[in-house]
C-alpha cells in the first residue's frame, strides 16, 4: 500500500511539470514561465533527489533523533540516569514491531529474540547516550551505532561458525554480544559519571 501511495507525489509533480511545459511551449521562453511553477519544479527536483538519496544510502536515525535531541534535553531536565533509561527504553520499543512482526534478527524464536535484543541494544544505547553527553555532539554516537550495526549484523554473523544457532552467540541476539555490550556500557558509565562529577 505504501509503495502505491508513494506514487501520488510523483503524479502531482508530473501535473505541474506538464503545466510548466505547456507554458514554455506557448510562451516560447523559460523566462516567461510563471515563477511559481519554476520554483515548484526546483523544489520537486530537490525532493526527488532527497528521496533517491534516502532510499539508497542507509540513514542512521538513532544518533540524530535520540542522541542529538532527546538525550541532551532529558539530561538537562532529569539527569544522567533517567535520561539514559528513558531514551533507551524508547529505542528498545521502537524495534519491537519489526522484531515481532518482521524478519529482523531471524534465526531465533520471538520469545528469545525480544529479551535478548533488548538486553543487547539497551547497553549499546547507554554507550551512545554517554558519548553524546560527553562530547556534546551526535557524531561519536553515530559512529558507534554504525559500527555496532555493521559488525553485529554483517561481520560477526558471517564469520561465526555454528550454522543456524549462531544467532544465539553473536549479533544483536547473541549472548556474547550482550555480555560485551554490558561490560563496555558499565565501564563507560562509571568513567563518564566520574568525569561529569569532576566538571562540577
Amino acid at each position: 500500500m505504501t509503495d502505491w501511495l508513494g506514487l501520488v507525489p510523483i503524479f502531482v509533480c508530473l501535473i505541474f511539470a506538464g503545466v510548466g511545459f505547456v507554458q514554455l511551449m506557448q510562451r516560447k521562453s523559460p523566462f516567461k514561465v510563471d515563477l511559481d511553477i519554476i520554483l515548484l519544479g526546483v523544489y520537486y527536483v530537490f525532493v526527488i533527489f532527497g528521496y533517491l538519496l534516502f532510499e539508497t544510502v542507509p540513514i542512521n536515525y538513532r544518533p540524530v533523533l535520540i542522541d542529538g535531541f532527546l538525550v541532551p534535553a532529558l539530561y538537562e531536565k532529569v539527569g544522567l540516569n533517567k535520561a539514559l533509561a528513558i531514551s533507551n527504553l524508547f529505542w528498545c520499543c521502537w524495534h519491537l514491531p519489526i522484531l515481532i512482526f518482521g524478519d529482523y534478527m531471524s534465526g531465533t524464536p520471538v520469545w528469545y529474540k525480544l529479551p535478548a535484543f533488548i538486553l543487547c541494544i539497551f547497553p549499546v544505547g547507554v554507550m551512545a547516550g554517554l558519548l553524546a553527553i560527553r562530547s556534546k555532539s551526535l557524531w561519536p554516537a553515530a559512529f558507534l551505532h554504525a559500527a555496532h550495526n555493521n559488525y553485529n549484523q554483517t561481520v560477526f554473523g558471517i564469520i561465526t561458525i555454528g550454522g543456524a544457532d549462531r544467532m544465539y552467540f553473536v549479533s544483536e541476539t547473541g549472548i556474547l554480544t550482550i555480555l560485551c555490550a554490558w561490560t563496555l556500557a558499565i565501564a563507560l558509565y562509571f568513567w563518564t559519571k566520574k568525569q561529569l562529577q569532576a566538571r562540577v
